[in-house]
């Protein structure tokens, strides 16, 4: 199937793309370059402008917005905790052949950027890239616990609860309660909350004491014992920290 693209997003890049390369432009310059009517032109400009993406001068020059170097910060410090992580991961996968995950933030969801897959074929279907909701999954339960009573407060205020698998938490209360236990124990599990047969365990990462990502060992419950949960939290605790002492 043929992709199809939005050609005005495109143009918003090709223009970001020319700007960087020559740190200062002015709208005639653009519409030569692009050979696009300059009423196209100043219109993709003052979009880019209003979400911080480009800035306009004095002298009507347009250059790059702080947005870009925000973005560029966020890339180069991902990239640097999967560099550091992924070995962790493998690790702890190979231990046990279940799926391993390392996730973080992004809009009030958790996003999986790395991942070690169980060898099983029943197994936890994940993607990188992909989200999942907070208040149902151990990673997102994780997030939730270290973020500020009003940021949980609001959270839960506009969050439409709804019942994911058999022990899922729909209740604000006994959210709240969860996650104060979560942050005291320092570890978080979903145990059939995200999806029913699944049951999880995750460790945060933290960076000069601030929780930056987690990381998450999930599969089965026909599959994970007492035991062997037990032994797999005690692994995913220490490899949690160990990762933080290195950040």
């Amino acid at each position: 199937m043929e992709k199809k693209y939005i050609q005005s997003i495109v143009r918003a890049c090709d223009i970001l793309d020319y700007i960087s390369k020559n740190e200062k432009v002015r709208l005639n310059e653009l519409t030569k370059e692009f050979k696009l009517a300059k009423t196209t032109i100043f219109g993709i400009l003052s979009t880019l402008e209003y979400k911080d993406m480009v800035y306009k001068d004095e002298n009507s020059n347009y250059y790059l917005g702080i947005k870009n170097y925000t973005y560029g910060k966020i890339y180069e410090r991902n990239f640097d905790l999967k560099e550091i992580i992924h070995p962790f991961l493998e690790k702890l996968a190979k231990k046990y052949n279940e799926t391993v995950h390392m996730a973080m933030e992004e809009n009030e969801q958790v996003l999986y950027v790395d991942r070690v897959k169980s060898s099983h074929a029943v197994r936890l279907a994940s993607n990188i890239g992909g989200y999942d909701s907070l208040y149902c999954s151990a990673i997102g339960k994780l997030i939730l616990a270290y973020k500020s009573q009003c940021q949980i407060d609001d959270y839960i205020n506009k969050t439409d609860f709804k019942k994911r698998a058999p022990n899922t938490i729909t209740e604000a209360l006994k959210l709240k309660a969860e996650l104060e236990n979560i942050k005291s124990k320092g570890l978080s599990i979903d145990n059939e909350e995200l999806e029913q047969g699944l049951i999880c365990v995750a460790a945060p990462i933290f960076t000069n004491s601030k929780f930056t990502a987690a990381i998450s060992i999930s599969g089965p419950t026909n599959r994970i014992d007492k035991e062997m949960f037990s032994n797999m939290t005690e692994d995913i605790n220490k490899i949690g920290k160990n990762i933080s002492e290195l950040l």
